[in-house]
């Protein structure tokens, strides 16, 4: 549980102490799943997805042996995988990338296996938990689709938010929810609905602000800005929307920027897109005057 508050509030958690309570996986298939919750985003940031998707699979395979095949941690552990995806494959390599999205892919489809068993003593329904997992994880592949550049409904993109929002409230898990709804709010600000996100911002804000959540308060500069100025050019932009970036303030288009950086013009759309949102920017000049600003 301390990992959880310590990557939730941003505070740099080592690999070594992941590896560390590795050791006990065997005796504690408990430990292992509460080990391995924040260690995939941790590694994947750290730039070992493979050693992420090892572990995914041998805690998956433990919650076989010991819980049987239908548990219900399967359906977490899918959604965070899935959120790792959607935050790093834009920057991973072939190998790696692929591995990584097979692996979420297949996780989804076991995840949704689970959720359509009817009830038994064995396997119950899911409960008010798996539920809202199963719905975050429906809008992290959907957040994962746009990273990549690939088509998504707009509307139905803030409709998956909405409804992690509406399931996390529901099993009243504030943290879960404050995360959700600032996802939400960046959707809504990329499907051109200002006014829609600064109201969801402004209610995750202090959630967030109590709990300490540094990465949600950063994703909410995005949104509305820090209380006391305009957002710049924030760590949360990844390396290639920083070279996207770089060229919106030479004034390049969409067209221009892909062929210098060798990407496709959808991709680099997508790009621009994030980038406004993540800097809070209505229009490409005024993300360009931000980036000036900061330099």
């Amino acid at each position: 549980t301390g990992l959880l508050v310590a990557v939730g509030r941003g505070d740099p958690v080592p690999t070594a102490a992941l590896e560390e309570l590795r050791r006990w996986w065997g005796v504690d298939t408990l430990l292992a799943t509460y080990t391995l919750y924040p260690g995939i985003g941790v590694l994947v940031a750290a730039g070992c997805s493979d050693t992420a998707v090892a572990w995914v699979d041998e805690v998956v395979g433990l919650c076989d042996r010991h819980w049987g095949t239908e548990a219900q941690a399967v359906v977490r552990i899918a959604a965070l995988l899935a959120e790792a995806a959607a935050d790093a494959a834009p920057t991973l390599d072939g190998h790696a990338r692929d591995r990584l999205l097979a692996t979420v892919d297949r996780l989804a489809a076991r995840a949704r296996a689970r959720l359509a068993l009817p009830a038994t003593a064995r396997a119950p329904a899911p409960g008010t938990e798996t539920v809202a997992w199963a719905r975050r994880l429906d809008a992290e592949l959907l957040r994962r689709a746009v990273s990549l550049g690939e088509p998504v409904d707009p509307g139905g993109y803030v409709d998956a938010w909405s409804a992690a929002v509406a399931a996390f409230e529901s099993h009243r898990n504030v943290a879960e929810s404050a995360y959700c709804a600032t996802r939400l709010a960046l959707a809504l600000v990329a499907t051109g609905r200002r006014a829609d996100a600064e109201r969801v911002a402004a209610q995750a804000r202090p959630v967030a602000q109590r709990l300490g959540m540094r990465p949600v308060l950063a994703l909410l500069d995005g949104v509305t800005g820090p209380s006391s100025a305009r957002p710049g050019p924030s760590p949360q932009l990844t390396r290639r929307e920083r070279e996207v970036l770089d060229r919106l303030v030479l004034g390049r288009t969409n067209g221009e920027i892909a062929a210098e950086l060798f990407i496709s013009t959808k991709t680099a759309s997508v790009h621009v897109s994030n980038i406004l949102a993540k800097l809070g920017a209505a229009t490409r000049g005024e993300a360009a005057a931000i980036a000036r600003r900061h330099a």
